[in-house]
């Protein structure tokens, strides 16, 4: 509603952007105003006051060029953890036999009395 940009809206900030649109400057003094106006101004023309592109295409972008590395990643967690499931698969089926060895050998005893 602030930044509609129509002529009913009487907001000061009709037509304009958030600040956190606008391009950091390295003035002394901060303009929080500097995406007053850029909804009347070209795409090329706002441009140089606010970044035109969106943080969700920059991301998607960004994710875009560099899938094989995020792949390489994924698989560089995922392999020690699957090893490690592995592992404790392992030890614990070789926990359960040792139970199964003693229980075998405390029924099947040549001497009763030990």
């Amino acid at each position: 509603m602030y930044f509609n940009c129509t002529l009913d809206n009487p907001s000061r900030e009709r037509c304009s952007v958030p600040y956190s649109c606008c391009l950091r400057t390295t003035d002394k003094v901060i303009n929080t105003m500097c995406g007053h106006g850029m909804q009347d101004l070209e795409y090329l023309a706002a441009e140089e006051y606010i970044y035109t592109n969106g943080c969700i295409d920059k991301l998607v972008n960004w994710i875009h060029s560099n899938l094989f590395l995020l792949g390489g990643v994924a698989l560089g967690l995922a392999i020690p953890q699957l090893v490690g499931i592995l592992l404790s698969q392992i030890l614990i089926n070789q926990i359960k036999d040792q139970i199964e060895l003693q229980k075998y050998n405390s029924q099947h005893r040549a001497d009763p009395w030990y």
